[in-house]
Parts: C-alpha cells; structure tokens; sequence
C-alpha cells in the first residue's frame, strides 16, 4: 500500500436486510478532505460504520494507515476519531459530560483537555450538564468536540453538521479548517450542506444504493459539468459523448449539459453555434446525471 494512502478499501461488500454495499474499491489520501455525497439510504453509514470497525465486512479489506483495522489495533484506534448526528453514549455507565471527558482522555494519549473544554464553551456545554437529556444538536456538538480534542490524524464525520445552526456551523467549520492546517490530516465526511462541500472539500465521492459513481476533484468536477444555453442544438450533438442532456425548449431556450464544457465550447465554437448563456451545475444536478448515466 502507498504510505500516503490513509484508508484503502477492496471489494468491500455488505448485506444489511434488503439493502447491499459494494462491492466497493476506494483509496483515501493523506492530507485530503473527502466529501461523500448521495441521497438518504445510498449506503453513507455503513461504509462509515465499515471503517470505523462498527460493521464486519462479508467480503472484503478495510486498511487505515496500512493495516487491517480490528478492535484490537490500538494504534488505529489512537489516530481516528469519529462524529455522527447519531452519536450516542448509552452504553457507557456516564451520566453527565465531564464524566464523558474523564472516560475519553484515558483512551487517547494526545487528548487536548483545554482544546475540548474551549470549543464545549464556545458550543454552550457544560460539564454537569447530564448526557441523556442533550437534544440532537447539542450531541453532535458534543461528539465533534470530543472528535476534535482527540486530535486524531484521520476525522471521520457522518452527517456530523447537518441541521446546526448557522453561528455553530460557521465555529466549526473554522475549526475542521484548523485541523486541516496541520500537516498530515485528513477528514472524510458525509454531508448534504451545499456550503461545507464546496468550502472544505478536496474531492467529492457520489455514492448511489450502496455503488460508487465516482470520485472527483471538486474544483474540476465544477469547472467541467455546465449547462449551455443555446440558439440552437446542433444535430451533431447527440453523438458527442460528454453531453449528458438536451432539452428542445423552443427559440433561445435550448438546453444542452454537459460533463466536459472546454470540449463542448470548442465543438459549438467549430459549428458556429451561439452560446446565449453559460451555467454552472450545482451538485446535486450533477449527482442526478451521474446516476442517469451510470444505470441507463
């Protein structure tokens, strides 16, 4: 394995009742942010469960670091931290939050006491504060707080900002940017908040009913996926292979999208065609056009 890889999945598959993941071939790199994006029950949790050693496998390797990860890998277990929306500390005999903090810090040899107590102040925790009656979002703010102070070398987030406010979304985003400041750090984090995908990401992975559609560089993927605006649609252009959609709307309504605009400028340009206008594809058209072209 490439040292600079920090999590290398093959063929990795799971069943969990009706609903199938994988098999799935991924390679995540050291220093990266990685963006996993797909609509609810495309198979997001588990694959994060999967590497975070929640789920076995039924076939397959999940690799942090350049080793299998087990329950009984300490080094692994050292350098991850996870948060989720669904975080939970039930199991645990705690009550109230300092007792969580007093539990975690004797597990990780870099816990940051005064990291973790200046973002709960900044996040309105407080120590006594008791962990069953925390509402949703004061839990994700708890569980990010933690993920943070163990400063860890991979960061791991399911869906971990989703419905935060505004002002708390903004602190920690500051702080993931901080982080990620630090050399050797990397964050994988599942998200469907426009705003952090295009504020924080290196890469986006599209997931869709438990299959990778691909992974992109962001800036790239935005660059190329446009929608043309046009006179008119040439005929040559339903043979062109980056085009993945054309809709005849009558005099300068013509809409033509495509996965590559430098090319589909130049072939427009070549023909003579006039572009009335140019648009940039948000994600989640984009995502909708992967999986049309995919599984048509």
């Amino acid at each position: 394995m490439d040292n600079h890889h920090v999590v290398k999945l093959t063929g990795l598959q799971k069943r969990l009742d009706d609903f199938e993941l994988g098999p799935i071939d991924l390679e995540f790199e050291e220093g990266m942010v990685y963006a996993v994006v797909g609509e609810n029950g495309s198979g997001k949790s588990t694959l994060f469960s999967l590497m975070m050693n929640g789920y076995k496998p039924d076939a397959g390797t999940v690799e942090l670091f350049g080793q299998p990860y087990t329950e009984a890998n300490l080094m692994i277990r050292q350098r991850t931290a996870f948060a989720s929306v669904r975080q939970l500390w039930d199991d645990y005999d705690l009550n109230r939050i300092d007792e969580l903090v007093a539990f975690t810090s004797k597990w990780y040899a870099n816990w940051d006491d005064s990291l973790f107590w200046g973002l709960a102040s900044e996040l309105g925790l407080e120590k006594r504060q008791k962990l069953r009656k925390l509402s949703t979002g004061m839990r994700q703010r708890l569980a990010i707080a933690v993920a943070l102070a163990i400063k860890p070398d991979l960061l791991l987030l399911d869906e971990a900002t989703n419905g935060l406010d505004f002002r708390t979304s903004r602190l920690i985003h500051d702080e993931l940017v901080k982080f990620m400041d630090q050399q050797g750090k990397t964050i994988i984090f599942a998200t469907h908040i426009l705003d952090d995908i295009r504020q924080l990401a290196d890469y986006i992975v599209f997931i869709h009913q438990g299959r990778i559609l691909g992974t992109f560089e962001k800036d790239v993927l935005l660059g190329d996926w446009k929608a043309f605006w046009l006179d008119q649609i040439p005929s040559e252009a339903k043979d062109w292979p980056e085009v993945v959609d054309m809709d005849h709307q009558g005099s300068k309504l013509n809409r033509l999208v495509t996965s590559d605009a430098r090319v589909t400028e130049n072939r427009l340009a070549e023909l003579g065609v006039k572009t009335t206008n140019l648009q940039a594809l948000d994600l989640q058209e984009i995502l909708i056009y992967l999986v049309e072209k995919k599984f048509k």
